[in-house]
């Protein structure tokens, strides 16, 4: 059975670049930043481009970063 899940590609060869070893060894430098930050980067460029996806689940960088909020507070309530 296939897994339904996929992430699409955010942006471009920026994104490209903060996986390990990017995609055919360009050389160029990763940007700096933790993962949340460049999210939060991106999210900011295209808040409606599709960030992640699960069968009939789309998620929009806004959403995913909207959902993870809201977790984060829940999280934090419980302690």
């Amino acid at each position: 059975m296939a897994n339904p899940c996929r992430a699409e590609p955010a942006g471009g060869s920026a994104e490209r670049r903060v996986r390990p070893g990017g995609w055919g060894g360009t050389g160029r430098d990763v940007p700096g930043g933790t993962l949340a930050e460049l999210f939060g980067v991106q999210a900011a460029r295209v808040p409606g481009a599709v960030a992640v996806a699960c069968g009939d689940v789309v998620l929009s960088y806004a959403g995913l970063g909207e959902r993870a909020g809201r977790l984060a507070r829940y999280l934090a309530v419980l302690g």
